[in-house]
């Protein structure tokens, strides 16, 4: 947990959670953000992001380029209770954007090395409630294998055939890229790569364009 970068939340939002405190600072982070334990001049973490999203969609939603809105960008679990209440943030966020634009409303999935990202039980949870519009965007980073996408699509149906996207995924492997996109083709999921300036991150070490 690097306070520098503030973890993309502002920092008066953070000024209680120790600088560069690593995983025990996160962990007590996440805790305080599931639980809507964080506050700042009266108003919880969860009421200050979507006034703060709000902003935004009365800025753009006007321009076609502007296809929709990610509630948040995949958000940390140490313990499987906290799926619940990543579904009902989720909700909460999602329907105070409803209020405001027609727009796709994105939400993530959730994962940590002590909760598997595939359990079923758990992903389910995270979709959004009485809003519609709604698209999953996981990622996954994993090594294609034959049907690796069968778990999201089975999420989907489960959800009453909501859209999946794919967020993020990539890989270092040329072959193992080439594998992945067949994968993707063959399941039928839209997908954004993970960093198109990819001499930027090392760990992803072949460019799109190599594939063909």
């Amino acid at each position: 947990f690097n306070s520098s970068s503030y973890g993309g939340f502002p920092y008066f939002f953070l000024s209680k959670y120790p600088f560069n405190g690593g995983e025990s600072a996160e962990e007590k982070f996440w805790k305080d953000f599931f639980d809507r334990n964080i506050t700042y001049k009266g108003k919880d973490i969860w009421q200050s992001q979507a006034e703060f999203m709000i902003k935004i969609v009365r800025t753009v939603d006007k321009y076609s380029s502007t296809l929709g809105y990610e509630i948040l960008n995949q958000p940390t679990v140490f313990d499987k209770s906290q799926y619940a209440k990543i579904g009902k943030y989720n909700t909460f966020i999602a329907q105070q954007l409803r209020n405001h634009t027609s727009k796709f409303i994105i939400f993530d999935f959730a994962c940590n090395s002590a909760c598997s990202d595939i359990e079923f039980s758990n992903q389910s949870l995270l979709k959004p409630l009485g809003v519609d519009n709604v698209i999953f965007a996981p990622h996954r980073f994993g090594k294609p294998y034959t049907d690796m996408f069968t778990f999201l699509e089975n999420l989907s149906s489960n959800w009453g055939g909501i859209p999946i996207v794919l967020g993020e995924w990539a890989r270092t492997d040329q072959a193992e890229m080439m594998n992945y996109i067949c994968e993707l083709q063959a399941a039928g999921i839209g997908w954004a790569f993970w960093s198109w300036n990819y001499q930027e991150h090392g760990e992803v070490g072949v460019p799109l364009n190599n594939i063909n």
